[in-house]
Parts: C-alpha cells; sequence; structure tokens
C-alpha cells in the first residue's frame, strides 16, 4: 500500500495530523500559518509510461 492510499483510508483526521506532525506547509508568503488540511499535503508523482511518446524531431507543428 502505498502512502496516498493509506492516508485515504484513515480519513481526513489522519490527514491533518500527519501535516501538523510533520510541518507540512502551504506555499505561501512569509507569516502565513500552516496549513492541516489535506490540500496541505505534498502531491505524490504518478508514473509515466513512455513507450508510446514518439521522440521530437525539432519542428513545430502548426
Amino acid at each position: 500500500m502505498n502512502i496516498a492510499a493509506a492516508l485515504e483510508a484513515v480519513g481526513a483526521q489522519a490527514r491533518a495530523d500527519f501535516a501538523a506532525a510533520h510541518g507540512v506547509y502551504r506555499r505561501t508568503a512569509p507569516g502565513v500559518e500552516p496549513m492541516d488540511d489535506a490540500d496541505s499535503l505534498p502531491r505524490l508523482m504518478v508514473p509515466v509510461r513512455l513507450d508510446r511518446v514518439e521522440p521530437c524531431s525539432g519542428r513545430r507543428r502548426s
């Protein structure tokens, strides 16, 4: 189970506790209070399949 699935499984309170415990902050201006909601957690990278990507020819399509 990955981190995102585990956090979703335990709900919003666990996400808020995680953010508070680990100092997860939303990127805002200096002096802004830390956010403790689910939106303040960092987004996980999604793997992308590259086997179907065409090589770039260096020319723009019109």
